[in-house]
């Protein structure tokens, strides 16, 4: 297996860097490789969103990936080719799991594993906004998820098929499950004027059953780092003269 080695600057002397996701090189995050059967080589990595690097061994052995602030880069030491693009720049965690042959990383808000032949398994989302506490106890992980404002949940991952439990999924909520609305926004009346055709106050008490939207992956929406459902009344909104800007009819 190749080596590598995590640079603190870009070499001032040597072949010129390989400069991997970049629009305008500048310095990044910086890794010497030394592969087996060619040339030791130097890569300047392009950071995205969060402030995570590290390098980590791909499960097929003859691989790398690099994570630079949040991107996963997966390179090839022997022909300097990025061979994919992991990720969307909040990567903040790695956890090799050579037992299993898989590396599992962790965002701001689930977690994704992959194997020898791609990826394996991804959670559901776990947290509103970031994770900690990380711990490994055998083939289990453990940790800490954000809920609403700055509270955490506990939550565990199985690392051999990805099935969760805890985080913002311990809210006993299902699609299909009825519910009956008794506050907006934590309010139970409006605290000042509000346009008729916004006036959602005048749903409370009313009867409606958890939707899953269409344009979502998972049940619950995080908006402004607040987790929220959609649900679909019984009554007619627009009999109501509310506005539901939804694909599915009387959703809010």
């Amino acid at each position: 297996m190749a080596k590598y080695n995590i640079l603190k600057y870009l070499p001032p002397y040597g072949p010129k860097p390989e400069h991997i996701g970049w629009k305008h090189p500048r310095e990044g995050f910086v890794v010497e490789f030394i592969p087996d059967h060619a040339a030791p080589w130097v890569g300047n990595f392009a950071p995205v969103g969060s402030n995570f690097n590290g390098v980590v061994e791909h499960p097929n052995g003859k691989h790398f990936i690099v994570i630079a602030g949040g991107q996963a880069y997966v390179i090839d030491p022997e022909t300097r080719q990025e061979l994919a693009y992991l990720g969307s720049g909040t990567i903040d965690s790695i956890i090799p799991v050579p037992e299993l042959k898989e590396v599992v990383f962790g965002d701001w808000f689930r977690f994704v594993a992959i194997d020898t032949e791609g990826k394996l398994w991804e959670t559901p989302r776990i947290a509103v906004d970031g994770m900690r506490s990380l711990h490994r106890e055998g083939l289990i992980l453990y940790g800490e998820a954000s809920d609403q404002g700055d509270s955490y949940i506990p939550f565990q991952v199985d690392l051999m098929n990805g099935v969760s439990k805890g985080g913002i999924q311990s809210y006993k909520f299902r699609e299909d499950q009825k519910v009956r609305l008794i506050s907006f926004n934590g309010l139970v009346e409006p605290n000042g004027p509000v346009p008729t055709e916004e006036n959602y106050f005048l749903l409370i008490g009313k009867i409606g059953v958890v939707k899953q939207s269409p344009k979502e992956k998972y049940l619950f929406v995080i908006i402004s780092k607040k987790a929220r459902l959609l649900i679909k009344f019984d009554v007619d909104l627009s009999k109501m003269e509310l506005i539901a800007h939804n694909e599915i009819e009387n959703a809010l």
